[in-house]
Order: structure tokens, then sequence, then C-alpha cells
């Protein structure tokens, strides 16, 4: 379980295809030292587990299912992506609660800044609507948000500057 509030930024190191999994590794930096073999970490909200840690590079195995219904399959060598380490249970969910079990995929239609705040609006396949309501929570590429607005099958969410 996750909170939707990302820890730090990592940044892909390589990228390998085999037959039945594509493998990344990511540098990440000193506040996941606790980092081990087999624990989970969101990647672009993406509930991973770690098959390998050396220092501040921790190893992954992404297979189709995750690169299909997440942006994990378009991600290269360079890129940065969100992390956050699995909840503790005895720590404050300070965003909303998030199994990391990403079902779809949204295309960023519009970005409206507004001083230091911004309102971004989000097509989905309509099929995914249903799940959708006005202040309800959902995440974006790991980023616990609240839904402002809905429109026929776009979804509006107002960023504060520190998100």
């Amino acid at each position: 379980m996750f909170t939707g509030i990302i820890e730090t930024l990592g940044i892909v190191e390589k990228i390998k295809q085999t037959k039945v999994s594509r493998k990344i590794v990511i540098i990440g930096c000193n506040d996941l030292y606790d980092l081990a073999n087999g624990d989970s970490i969101s990647v672009n909200g993406v509930c991973l587990t770690v098959t390998q840690k050396k220092e501040k590079m921790f190893y992954m195995d992404l297979v189709s299912e995750t690169l299909d219904k997440s942006n994990l399959g378009e991600i290269i060598e360079g890129d940065y992506v969100n992390l956050e380490r699995a909840m503790r249970v005895s720590d404050r969910f300070g965003g909303h609660i998030l199994q990391g079990h990403v079902e779809t995929i949204g295309v960023i239609l519009d970005k409206q800044q507004q001083k230091k705040n911004a309102v971004i609006s989000v097509g989905l396949d309509p099929e995914w609507m249903r799940f959708c309501i006005p202040k309800g929570s959902i995440a974006l590429d790991g980023i616990s948000l609240t839904i402002a607005r809905i429109e026929a099958n776009i979804i509006e969410i107002a960023l504060i500057s520190h998100t």
C-alpha cells in the first residue's frame, strides 16, 4: 500500500528486454537507504518488487500487463520516475490509500497555469469514468490527487504549487 506522496525521483539507468519481461534499473537517492530485495516500491504509481539492490541502484522486472496498463512501457533510459516506498502500519497516511495496481492510462489534454497553481485536464477511456467521482481521489504517475471536475470522459485535477 502507498499514500501517493512521492518521496523522491529516480533516474532510469538501464532497460533490458528479455523474452518474458523487461528489466529496469533505477538509480535512487540516499532517502531509499533501507530498500531491500523483495520490497515493494511504487514507480510512477505502479507497485513493483525490488529484485536486486546495489548501493543506490535497484532492479525490477516488468511483465506485459504492467507495460500495457501503465506508462512504464514508454520510459527510456535517462527518464525520471516518481518513487515511493510502501507504507508502514505505524506511518501517517499523508495522501490517499493507493494499491499500486494500475488499471489504465490517461492522456493529458490541457494544462492551464493559474499563477503558482494549475488545472490539468486528463482524458480517460469512457469505460473507466464510472470509477471517477467529483472530489474523489485518483493517482496520476503515483501522485495522490483529487478530482475537481468531471465532464464527459475528461477529469480536471487542480494542482497546488507544492505538488
